[in-house]
């Protein structure tokens, strides 16, 4: 995954009594390193927001809210909190109004958690992520993707110069000449 996303975000955990590895998008996830051992995460937070549909008795109508999603994984516990609605100038929500949904103590003395950099090496020195394996290449893929698309096919052949007759009647046509 971190080959097409410059970094993979793996949390280990159980789910029907079976080990199981969830992948989270690195772009919704704040970690904190070990600072002794800066390749292990000793806090992870995914917060993201979503939107949702809901019915609102006031107007007897459905209407559409942002929601905030989050989620606290540390050495101890793993906490799953309440959606929050997000603040409209997109301001970051005060920590007192997050309650916890479900709080699951694995107490494992370390935190679950892989954050997976694919090639680090070269990338910018202020960059967090690596380099996905495309990412030099993403012109000639749209290219490609252009090329093939009937889309732009049709949209370049109207484009070009048309050859017409002019002068002509409908039933003769007119001797070869230049164009």
């Amino acid at each position: 995954e971190a080959q097409g996303c410059k970094t993979a975000v793996a949390v280990c955990c159980i789910r029907d009594g079976k080990l199981y590895v969830e992948s989270v998008k690195a772009k919704h996830c704040s970690s904190t390193f070990l600072p002794d051992r800066p390749n292990e995460v000793e806090r992870l937070e995914v917060k993201y927001p979503y939107i949702e549909e809901w019915y609102n008795p006031a107007h007897k109508k459905r209407e559409a809210r942002v929601l905030l999603y989050r989620r606290v994984i540390n050495a101890q516990e793993d906490i799953t909190y309440q959606p929050v609605i997000a603040n409209e100038d997109g301001a970051d929500i005060n920590e007192s109004v997050w309650r916890p949904k479900t709080v699951i103590v694995h107490a494992l003395g370390f935190c679950p958690v892989i954050w997976y950099r694919f090639m680090p090496k070269t990338c910018d020195a202020g960059n967090v992520d690596g380099v996905a394996v495309h990412e030099q290449v993403k012109d000639e893929i749209d290219g490609l993707n252009y090329a093939l698309s009937m889309r732009h096919r049709a949209a370049l052949y109207s484009g070009d110069p048309q050859i017409i007759e002019t002068g002509v009647d409908d039933d003769m046509n007119a001797p070869m000449g230049r164009q």
